[in-house]
């Protein structure tokens, strides 16, 4: 018993410790907001982050955004958790500016 503690214990503290290069895990994409260098907004259901080290990651939003492509005034976002510097999938809630909306990120996927 107490070895598969320790076992489980272990396992976990290496997951902790990798948890900065784990940006996928499961279902569940997060992307860190500081390393964000510019967002494009193609359509009402998509956002492209442009990220510091050239990868593009690409949001489908959960459902439709109606005004985002031609929101004047970008959006704005929350991380995950306060404190966490993260936007994952399915979890945050991008606010329209001008139109004081409100839309549901979907799933992240790397662009090649």
């Amino acid at each position: 018993m107490v070895e598969r503690r320790a076992a489980k214990a272990l396992v976990a503290a290496w997951f902790i410790g990798c948890a900065p290069a784990l940006a996928a895990s499961g279902n569940t994409t997060c992307i860190r907001e500081p390393e964000i260098v510019s967002t494009t907004r193609p359509d009402d259901t998509t956002i492209l982050f442009q990220m510091r080290n050239h990868v593009v990651w690409k949001n489908t939003l959960a459902s439709r955004c109606f005004g985002l492509k031609a929101e004047p005034d970008g959006f704005t976002y929350q991380p995950t958790d306060p404190g966490t510097e993260e936007l994952c999938s399915n979890q945050v809630t991008i606010r329209l500016n001008s139109l004081h909306s409100f839309c549901l990120l979907g799933d992240f996927v790397r662009v090649k």
